[in-house]
């Protein structure tokens, strides 16, 4: 079974770690033991269930419905991830894959852009350089 960090899940459903915490308190009859630990102090880890209950809060409160409505939709089984959620209808895991390569992804072209203007700057230099010597060359000849 694969389990979510905060982390992982914060990036999943678009939501900062401190809403994820915040959820797993408020709905915790909804989540499993090791999303809502009785423990202080115990790490939280998400299950594909617990994807499903946070994914839903996540929709909802994103459209500003009151968390005495999200009770009575879980309380109702709505268990559904809604689409908004996951990525071009992808699952959690590889949604969570995905985002983690558009990151990887967008440092490598920032790198890469980094290295170009370095380059640039270089081209410039030797130009100059070059320019430089090719002037005195003929100012000997």
């Amino acid at each position: 079974m694969k389990y979510f960090s905060p982390g992982e899940l914060a990036t999943l459903l678009q939501q900062s770690r401190e809403n994820i915490r915040l959820w797993s308190i408020e709905f915790a009859p909804f989540l499993t033991e090791s999303a809502a630990p009785k423990e202080k102090g115990k790490h939280r880890s998400y299950t594909d269930a617990d994807v499903s209950v946070l994914a839903l809060v996540a929709d909802y409160a994103n459209r500003d419905i009151p968390f005495s409505e999200i009770h009575k939709a879980l309380d109702a089984d709505d268990r559904m991830i809604p689409a908004s959620v996951l990525l071009n209808g992808a699952e959690p895991d590889k949604s969570l894959a995905l985002q983690q390569r558009i990151t990887d992804l967008e440092a490598e072209i920032a790198d890469l852009r980094g290295k170009y203007h370095e380059v640039v700057g270089r081209e410039k230099l030797l130009r100059e350089l070059l320019d430089e010597a090719n002037r005195l060359l003929r100012g000997q000849g």
